[in-house]
């Protein structure tokens, strides 16, 4: 998140490290972009992603990952 609150194009509004977070965390704000790690700590990013599209179909997501 460090590298995105660099750049003035950028507000960071939330920051989740689970399912349950996330599912939380974005309804309850304006968010134009979703960055969303595949594994979280309990549950499968893809789950999340379905669920915002299905809140928000003009959200952009993007996948990242660290790995296994």
């Amino acid at each position: 998140m460090t590298l995105l609150n660099m750049d003035p194009d950028f507000e960071v509004v939330g920051q989740a490290g689970s399912l349950a977070e996330g599912r939380a965390l974005v309804p309850h704000r304006e968010v134009n972009v979703a960055v969303v790690d595949i594994f979280l700590r309990d549950g499968n990013g893809v789950e999340l992603v379905r669920e915002l599209r299905q809140a928000d179909p003009h959200i952009s997501i993007e996948i990242l990952t660290a790995g296994l």
